[in-house]
């Protein structure tokens, strides 16, 4: 049971309203109505009812209802058609029954009647309405409310997530003008739900002709964002200098963040761009209806970015489901239980989990501590720094991250170019850590304090400093100068040691970030040949000596010449000795990025190729982001993320690292340029935080497969349903089941003999969670 979902039809008028005629306010102070209502309103045929005095039959008032309504739900739209709070308080529907009256059951459906008698009040008339003065007082304090720094931060945030075009963000707006409006409307004899505002909407029908009202109505509207202010400006009620300067100051306070980057120009950016929409915030109570107590509360906890602890299921045949889907606007919302049950399912489309054949062991998932990730982080304010840590690392209300990589040196994601040891100097007399200590290692600590356990950290260099490259420059390629090549080994035996001493002794080492690549950024080529000689000879001897533990991972680039490299350098008996696995990065998928070869680089493959020529030796999966931009709200990268992990670890792969952690609103800070997207997005300037859907795409996998979980032999029979199971050390089995179709999918899911009917709506994601036999 979840909160109800406005549908898209609903909701989409309420997203830019035009001004009211003046004839008929819509629902003042409010910027929509209630999703519940606005769904009812949709899915159920209206029928006119009339309601006639039981006593005086010629009084009669004719009223919209829904056909289901019940004899309560003709009540309210009697009171609020008429203004009057004791139809619902003393007056009762009857029916009539020779010389008496039966009377209907509150909950008692229309059904055929279309006309009903009521008893328990005098008459049928127009009540007062609301008074001008106590009308104005509410708008007042109302307004009050809406500007105060904390509802306009959130606001915005909610603005930014979704989109101000957008129906979700409509009905977000509503609940958040709803927790206002709960406090404010019973001082002035309303409920503070969504009903009291219907009804406080009819009392004060009345007084929409007033010039004092009506700019009181439309200052609201621009602090909830309903309108611009050019077009308020343009009311008649807005003529005199007074009422402009007023608004003006509204204007002032409901300041619209700044429109997103353009377009990058890949296929993925060309698509038409949908809103990203928060997951529901607390698991709510199973069996609980739509708009109940349990549900009550959940959109708060979602803006602050925290994500439901998953229950477990209840016994062997319960399996628990998640799902985050862009057609039925679900954030990894919990829905309805399956129940396994044994029954044959010939034909029928499946996803088949067999336990008893197991693969590797998984590590865990992780993100980058980059410069500029960790400087974004530090400009953030406290709370929302707060929420980035349990967002990332809470293994309950986050992704659970346990993995990190860090950059040895400056990378691309540094704020400007530097090392830990500029000036030339081959006996590192001069090395120092200390630009780590300003940003770098106090996320750590952070991280590491959240985290369950200590985090493996893997650190990668993009360069050696500038005096040891043929070329002079950190940057544009260029090698390893032969005579440096014994001082560079020891940088990295320096580093971790420097690192343990902050507290932070390192889990591996890669020997050199993307040792093919030749760009305006930091980098530094290695053949294939020299990387396994710098292995064999200086980089390997020097880690081994240093009996610091390490485990050092060679290539660290591309999957396409994952292979290659890794036979080059296994092929060397001395150089495979000191080489724990492979590390490798996602890039190269045309669909997404503009430089791949239209043939296709991507080469899943290739990875568990690697792994049947050693199967002694590992895999990790050390960087993935969406290149050209931050990529605001885009769903293909949620679901390019999900293809990805799927495939990396159906081949063996045992750890999965994203790039930053968190990124600004452009992309970066990025000193060259090379703006890319990530999970987590944040304006320090205004100090808000947005999280993407490839946030909550990644938390289908990492917050339920966990450290030492062991993946499962799993098969779809239709390629439409990509899949992945594991079973975590206490015994849970997790399978996650990815549609990037158009088409809705149901399938047989069967777990070791015994299935349940599930369903795949289109572009979705779904995690299952079962007991282990």
């Amino acid at each position: 049971a979840v909160r109800p979902r406005a549908s898209q039809s609903a909701t989409a008028s309420h997203a830019r309203a035009p001004l009211p005629a003046l004839g008929r306010l819509p629902v003042p102070m409010a910027a929509t109505a209630a999703p519940g209502a606005a769904e009812a309103e949709v899915s159920d045929a209206r029928v006119q009812v009339t309601v006639r005095h039981a006593v005086n039959r010629s009084e009669s008032v004719q009223v919209s209802v829904p056909r289901s309504a019940t004899a309560h739900g003709v009540l309210e739209a009697l009171s609020a058609a008429l203004h009057r709070q004791d139809i619902l308080t003393s007056g009762r529907l009857v029916v009539s029954s020779g010389q008496a009256f039966l009377s209907m059951k509150p909950t008692e459906k229309l059904g055929k009647r279309r006309e009903c008698l009521i008893l328990g009040v005098k008459d049928l008339a127009m009540g007062a309405g609301m008074s001008l003065e106590s009308a104005l007082a509410m708008q007042l304090e109302l307004m009050d409310a809406f500007r105060r720094e904390e509802f306009q931060k959130e606001l915005q945030e909610l603005e930014w997530t979704y989109g101000r075009e957008s129906g979700q963000f409509a009905v977000e707006r509503s609940q958040l003008a709803l927790k206002v409006q709960s406090r404010v409307l019973p001082k002035y004899g309303f409920e503070g739900t969504d009903r009291g505002v219907r009804e406080m909407v009819q009392a004060v029908q009345g007084l929409n002709t007033n010039p004092e009202f009506q700019r009181n109505y439309y200052a609201s509207q621009i602090l909830l964002r309903v309108v611009d202010p050019e077009e308020v400006l343009k009311h008649p009620s807005f003529q005199d200098g007074g009422a402009q300067r007023l608004l003006e100051a509204f204007a002032a306070d409901a300041r619209r963040p700044p429109a997103p980057p353009e377009r990058s120009g890949d296929p993925i950016a060309d698509e038409e761009v949908r809103p990203t929409h928060l997951a529901e915030a607390a698991s709510p109570a199973r069996g609980s209806a739509p708009g109940s107590e349990a549900n009550a509360g959940g959109s708060e906890q979602h803006r602050l970015g925290r994500l439901p602890p998953a229950p477990a299921p209840r016994d062997p045949s319960e399996v628990v489901v998640l799902r985050t889907s862009q057609s039925l606007s679900d954030r990894l919302t919990l829905v309805a239980p399956l129940r396994l049950e044994s029954r044959p399912h010939d034909g029928e489309a499946s996803v088949v989990v067999e336990p008893g054949v197991t693969f590797q062991t998984f590590l865990g998932f992780g993100g980058s501590f980059t410069e500029s990730a960790c400087d974004l982080f530090e400009a953030l304010g406290t709370r929302n720094q707060e929420r980035v840590v349990e967002a990332c690392f809470d293994a309950k209300h986050g992704l659970g991250y346990r993995m990190g990589r860090i950059h040895v040196n400056s990378c691309d994601f540094s704020i400007g170019r530097w090392s830990c040891c500029d000036s030339e100097d081959p006996t590192l007399s001069l090395f120092s850590i200390a630009r780590y200590h300003r940003s770098i290692l106090p996320f750590l600590r952070r991280a590491e304090a959240a985290m369950d356990g200590s985090p493996r950290l893997i650190a990668s260099p993009w360069s050696p400093p500038d005096w040891m490259k043929d070329n002079g420059r950190m940057t544009d390629g260029g090698r390893l100068r032969p005579e440096y090549r014994d001082c560079w080994a020891a940088f990295y035996v320096r580093f971790a040691e420097e690192m343990a001493s902050a507290g932070f002794p390192l889990w591996a080492l890669t020997v050199q970030n993307e040792p093919m690549a030749e760009t305006g950024w930091e980098n530094c080529l290695y053949t294939a040949e020299e990387e396994r000689d710098f292995i064999r000879d200086y980089l390997g001897p020097a880690l081994e000596k240093s009996q610091l533990g390490l485990r050092l991972l060679a290539w660290d680039h591309n999957r396409d010449e994952l292979f290659q490299r890794a036979r080059t350098i296994y092929a060397d008996r001395e150089a495979a000795r000191h080489v724990w696995g492979m590390a490798f990065h996602w890039y190269g998928d045309p669909r997404y990025e503009k430089w791949p070869d239209k043939a296709g680089q991507l080469r899943f493959d290739n990875v568990g190729l690697v792994h049947e020529l050693r199967p002694d030796k590992h895999l990790v999966m050390s960087e993935a982001c969406q290149e050209g931009g931050p990529h605001l709200r885009e769903w293909g990268v949620g679901e390019r993320y999900a293809e990805n992990i799927i495939r990396d670890l159906n081949n063996w792969t045992e750890a999965w690292i994203d790039w930053n952690l968190l990124l600004d609103q452009t992309g970066g800070p990025n000193h060259t340029g090379n703006y890319c997207s990530a999970p987590i997005l944040a304006d320090a300037s205004r100090d808000l935080v947005l999280f993407q859907i490839s946030y909550y795409y990644i938390a289908h996998f990492s917050r339920h497969i966990r450290p030492g979980a062991r993946r499962l032999l799993c098969a779809s029979s239709r390629d439409a349903l990509e899949c992945t199971a594991f079973r975590n050390v206490d015994g849970s089995i997790v399978t996650v089941v990815l549609n990037r179709s158009e088409l809705s999918l149901g399938f047989r899911l069967d777990i070791g003999g015994r299935s349940a009917w599930a369903s795949a709506p289109r572009r979705s994601i779904t995690t299952f969670l079962a007991h282990s036999d």
